[in-house]
């Protein structure tokens, strides 16, 4: 029993799909450079301190604001009460009193 269809292919099926036409080395430049694996160095994070001495600066400026100044005050007193400790304990130890 023969079929509508002759024994090869219709015509249709039998086409081969056309390759595109050359894209050109622009194209096939900015197409490479969209597909192509990036090699990127991850970005390194701040110096810690970087950070540390921002952080410090944020709060020594805070306190001045604000605060007037207060914390600022407790550690200068802080420091010179322990240069007075010193000193009078170096005056003990070498008797430079008398």
């Amino acid at each position: 029993m023969s079929y509508n269809f002759p024994n090869e292919r219709r015509r249709v099926e039998r086409r081969i799909a056309p390759s595109a036409a050359y894209a050109g080395p622009e194209r096939r430049l900015a197409e490479r450079r969209a597909t192509e694996v990036k090699l990127v160095r991850k970005p390194e994070p701040m110096h810690r301190g970087v950070l540390w001495s921002a952080v410090l600066m944020v709060l020594v400026v805070a306190d001045s604001v604000f605060l007037e100044g207060a914390y600022r005050h407790i550690v200068v007193s802080w420091f010179s009460d322990t240069a007075a400790a010193v000193r009078n304990w170096s005056e003990h130890v070498w008797d430079w009193g008398h």
